[in-house]
């Protein structure tokens, strides 16, 4: 099948169960949805992150540092280089690097 946007457009719509909006009645009717529906694929993703999240069987440390979504308030008492220990954590890199060191 020939590349199609609206129908890849769709497809986002339908990921958020707004696919029917794409017939609305202009563009400036869309237009003026945007908003609205960047806001509900926003909230999808983070849903599905921590959906994925909590789910996580070969990172189970992960669940213990990341509790919900956004940045966690116990990270603003730690310095900037354990906070990036903790992102590294997260992320489960084959290795982590501190002060320029890769462990």
């Amino acid at each position: 099948m020939k590349y199609c946007w609206i129908l890849q457009f769709k497809e986002l719509l339908d990921n958020i169960n707004e696919g029917y909006k794409i017939y609305v009645n202009s563009a400036d009717e869309l237009l003026k949805l945007i908003p609205v529906l960047i806001a509900k694929f926003e909230t999808k993703c983070q849903n599905d992150d921590v959906s994925r999240m909590n789910k996580r069987e070969y990172i189970p440390f992960f669940k213990s540092v990341k509790l919900k979504v956004g940045q966690q308030e116990y990270l603003y008492k730690f310095s900037k280089n354990i906070v990036n220990l903790f992102s590294q954590l997260r992320l489960n890199k084959l290795y982590i690097r501190i002060h320029g060191s890769l462990i």
